[in-house]
Formats: C-alpha cells, structure tokens, sequence
C-alpha cells in the first residue's frame, strides 16, 4: 500500500465516526479561531497607534511628570513636577526648535444651552503649528489670543446636537471664547478629537489663582528637522537632571520622544498578544487531550481492526501512519474551519472600525500549528497501536 491508500483509508475511518471525529475538531476550531482573531486584533491595534503617531511626525520630545508614561488629556494627576523653570531650561539646547507648557483639565462648556464636560488643553499655538497641520476648517490660533478657541473632531461634529463651526462662540465655565479651527478626524490617540485646544495663558486665566502659576502638566518639544529626537530627548534629560540635581535612574520626570513612544507601545501590543494568545492556546490545549481521548477510543474499539491488517502483513510502522494521518486530518480540518471563523469574526470587527490586520503568516502558521497539535495528540494512541500484537488483538473482544 501506498502513502495514497493509508490517506484513503484513514479519511474513510474519520467518515464512518463522523459525530466523535466533528465533536473532537470543535476543539481545535475554537483555539485556532481565537488566536486568529485576536493576533489580528492585536496587530491591527499596534498598526493602528503607530499610524497615528506617524500622521502627528517624529520631531517631537513630550517632558512628562513622573519616571513612567501617564500622559493622557484631563485632569492633572502628577508624580513629580514641572515648571515654568523647566520650560526655561530648556529653551536654546541644541537640537530644540520650539518649547511650550502644556495645561490641561476638565472644564464646563456650553453651546447654545447645552452644557458638557470637555478636556481643556493648553499649548503655545506657534508650538502645536510645527507639529500640525490637519485643520478641517480654519485656522489654529496665534500665540497671545487668550480669546479664540480650536476644537477637536468630537467636540464640533458629535458632542453636541448641533455641530459647530468656525467664528462662532462657546462658553468655557461661562467664559466666551471664539472658534477659530477645527481639527480633522484624528483617533484615539491621545484624545485629540475629544479636546479644545488654547493659549496657555488662556487655561490659566481659567484655573484662576489657586493654581499653582508656575505648575505644568507636561511639556511639548518641537526638534529641529536636522536633529535627531532621540539625542535631544537624551539632552533635555541630562539637563533636567542636572537642573533638579536628581541622580541617573532617580528622575522625577520622563522625557519622551516618538521613537521610544513607538517602543514602549510596541511591548504593550507584544505582551498583550502573548497574553491573549496563551487564553487562546488554553482552548488548543482542551482541543488536543480531546483528539487524544478520540484517538485511545479509536485504538479500543478497532483492536480486532487492527490485529486483521497486522494479521494481512501490515506493519506497525503502517498501523502508526494510519492512526497519525486521522489525528492530523483532524488537526488539519479543524484549523481550516478555525482560520475561516477567525477570519469572519476579524471581518465583523473592522466592519464595526475595529482596527484589524489580517496577515498570511499568521494563517499559515496557524494552520500549521493546528495539523502540529493534532499529530502530537494523536502520537501516544498511534504507537500503542502499533505496538499491538497480532494474535492478542484478534482476541480482544
């Protein structure tokens, strides 16, 4: 008999135990279908982020509160401090184009009797003008107009019933301001599409006295086109360091720039991919003890079976061919189903906008892996087989 015959043979085996043979792939179909659909999720999420920080440029450098990255848009929440005299030390370091204060909290605004709670973000307009220039409608504004406004996607297409445009006014905690610009769409990155954008000066004339005049949230650095981010970064650190006369590792701030933002994301989507992939591997694992169950069943009940081809001049090494060829056959239709379901499910999220990225590797080796599963489940049963005698075999009942 040829590799073609044992195929046949083994194929015909799976049809005439089709219940047991479909009831043990649903097992390999649901882990292959998770870790497809959640790799893909994960990836698409990682492409996502990074196509939005490629969309923002890589000449900047964000100063941050604190040794970890805690940036987000809202209320201020700091480990450590920055101040004016930080902004200070660091304007005219080599490699630097432009230095700006960044304030920001939660303040109420109101259009047209309708009142919200929006992010309020303060950035040196001339600063944010270096890094930006995706206005939807209008202009940003000039350094020193403490009464006009730019809004983010959200706050002038969604946020309230009516959308909002260009020269017209809002209140923030009932203090009129003009809008000047409207962001385009941007993404979650940040919350950009979520705030209102203005001068510094502005924010604090907002926050009013009690806030501490000389406080920063974060600090945005624009780098010259011929410099190098990275260096700066490194610069700026070396210069506050020294300013606050902190000790390397001991800092009480982070000075980030987009390469190492782009790192630091890249092991969050790393370690959450191995995370969901190990929940997803747990459903393989439940998949692979079921094909080994099916396949030790297999073995009891074709005991005669397999004493009659013995019997006929097969060899043990045939009897295991057989046997491993239905465990990977299982392995094999049950990734193939897996993969489709992963795919569709993939498919329905971007549908919703969910960022997904479906790659070949991924499939192939999910489809590979799965057949992988299915022969190491079935091995074990396989070469009991085997290792059957033929005279005992004929006489199991």
């Amino acid at each position: 008999m040829g590799f073609g015959d044992f195929l046949q043979y083994a194929i015909n085996n799976l049809r005439y135990r089709q219940l047991r043979s479909w009831l043990t792939v649903v097992g390999i179909v649901i882990g292959i279908g998770s870790i497809v659909t959640l790799i893909s999720l994960t990836q698409g999420l990682s492409k996502g982020i990074n196509d939005q920080l490629a969309s923002v440029g890589t000449n900047y450098v964000v100063i941050l509160p604190g040794n970890t990255f805690t940036f987000k848009l809202g209320p201020p929440s700091f480990r450590g401090v920055l101040t004016t005299s930080d902004v200070n030390a660091i304007k005219g370091l080599a490699g630097v184009d432009g230095v700006s204060e960044l304030l920001t909290y939660n303040a109420l605004v109101s259009y047209k009797k309708e009142n919200v709670t929006q992010a309020i973000a303060g950035i040196r307009p001339s600063v944010i003008t270096k890094l930006e220039d995706d206005m939807e409608e209008g202009s940003y504004i000039t350094d020193g107009d403490l009464g006009s406004v730019v809004l983010g996607y959200n706050v002038a297409h969604t946020v309230f019933s009516e959308r909002i445009r260009t020269n017209q006014v809002i209140f923030i905690d009932r203090h009129p301001f003009k809008v000047k610009g409207i962001f385009k769409k941007f993404g979650n990155l940040g919350n950009r599409d979520d705030s209102i954008f203005a001068d510094p000066q502005a924010v604090r004339n907002l926050l009013g006295p009690t806030y501490d005049k000389n406080r920063v949230f974060a600090i945005e650095v624009v780098t010259k086109k011929t410099a190098d981010p990275d260096a700066v970064a490194a610069l700026i650190t070396q210069t506050l360091r020294n300013k606050k006369h902190e000790a390397i590792g001991k800092e009480d701030f982070s000075a980030i720039s987009a390469s190492s933002l782009q790192q630091q994301i890249g092991q969050i989507t790393s370690l959450l991919s191995l995370f969901l992939g190990g929940v997803a591997a747990i459903s393989l694992i439940v998949g692979a003890i079921g094909i080994a169950n099916a396949m030790f069943t297999s073995v009891l009940e074709r005991t005669r079976e397999i004493g009659i081809l013995k019997s006929i001049g097969a060899k043990g090494k045939e009897i295991l061919l057989i046997f491993l060829l239905e465990a990977g056959l299982i392995g094999l239709f049950g990734g193939i189903i897996g993969i489709l379901g992963g795919v569709g499910i993939a498919l329905l999220l971007s549908a919703f906008g969910v960022p997904i990225v479906l790659s070949y590797q991924v499939l192939l080796f999910a489809l590979f892996f799965s057949v992988v599963i299915g022969v190491i489940s079935g091995y074990f049963p396989a070469r009991s087989a085997s290792k059957l005698l033929p005279v005992e075999a004929l006489r199991y009942e």
